[in-house]
Formats: structure tokens, sequence, C-alpha cells
């Protein structure tokens, strides 16, 4: 699940902000910071792919 969901989200965030050029702002003050929202999200995604392909190894090594 994590590999699925990590895989759509960096996939959804790569063509907001890469394909579409668009800026993506933190909801949560408003929109009013300068958090770069793209980056960690982007970020937060490739560790759920990295954590699911953690587990898929870690269970086929057993």
């Amino acid at each position: 699940m994590a590999l699925f969901f990590g895989t759509v989200g960096a996939n959804s965030v790569v063509t907001a902000i890469h394909i579409e050029d668009r800026e993506l702002r933190c909801a949560g003050v408003g929109g009013g910071s300068n958090v770069p929202l793209g980056l960690v999200s982007l970020t937060e995604n490739l560790m759920m792919v990295l954590m699911g392909i953690w587990m898929l190894a870690r269970a086929a090594l057993r």
C-alpha cells in the first residue's frame, strides 16, 4: 500500500510542479507561507516508496 500510494503521490507532485508549472501553497496557514510544499510533498512520497520497497524486500527474504 505504501509503495502504491507513494508512487501515485510522487507522480502527482512531479506532474503538478514540473510539467504543469503550478505553485503549491501550504493550506495549513492559509496559503500565506513560503514553504516549498512541492519539495516537502515529493520527499514524503519518495520516502513512502522507499518504505514500500524495503517492506517488500524484507518479506521476500524471509
